[in-house]
């Protein structure tokens, strides 16, 4: 496989609804907010209230959460890639931003840093870019790959509309903290490039989560 990493592009803030059919919830009060299982068992997550998960049968490791609550402008993905076992998570979002996130219109990086996420080692990184290339309408863009071993990977994308972008955040806490990979190998058995043998952790890897998405200078 070329490259360290295989994934599907999306040209604009919406994933649209090409190849995505009906939502995998009903939309009710007493859907929303239990605990998701992906169709094919990739992970677990509990669904924010007024989000909505769907599938595409066409790329089955590829999952979209659509915040309906905010007008149906704001969506976040899921996606599990294939990758090299070498890779650290830092170099993956470096590659990200040089091919595809730092080419979005006027792309302004506000943060980036090594995290923990559902207990493997992850890279966020955050920022903004201007729709269509107009200042007036910013976009809120958040990054996230986890490494989860056994040469896998997790993608986790959100975007949004700048102005509702703090109450987005408080969705995104839940996303990430109720994330669970499966079938992923235990984080103490994943061996991380680089990390230090004494007290055996990985330094450069951060455990007091992640930061604060859509923070703007």
């Amino acid at each position: 496989m070329a490259g360290l990493f295989s994934i599907v592009l999306w040209a604009g803030v919406l994933l649209g609804d090409a190849g995505f059919g009906d939502s995998l919830m009903d939309g009710s009060d007493k859907a929303q907010g239990d605990v998701f299982t992906a169709l094919n068992g990739i992970f677990t997550i509990q669904i924010a209230q007024g989000w909505l998960p769907y599938f595409n049968p066409k790329i089955p490791d590829l999952y979209e959460f659509r915040g309906a609550k905010y007008g149906g402008n704001t969506v976040f993905w899921i996606q599990r890639l294939d990758v090299n076992p070498a890779a650290i998570p830092r170099h993956f979002l470096s590659v990200s931003l040089d091919q595809r996130i730092g080419k979005k219109p006027l792309f302004k990086v506000i943060d980036r840093r090594d995290v923990m996420i559902a207990g493997y080692p992850a890279a966020i990184i955050s920022g903004s870019y201007a729709f269509q290339g107009n200042l007036q309408y910013l976009i809120s863009i958040e990054e996230a790959v986890v490494m989860v071993g056994g040469g896998k990977a997790f993608l986790l994308h959100v975007e949004c509309p700048a102005e509702i972008a703090a109450h987005v955040s408080k969705d995104m806490e839940l996303f990430y903290t109720t994330f669970k990979p499966v079938g992923a190998l235990t984080p103490k058995t994943i061996a991380v490039p680089g990390a230090s043998d004494e007290g055996g952790e990985d330094k450069r890897f951060s455990t007091k989560g992640r930061p604060d998405p859509f923070v703007f200078e």
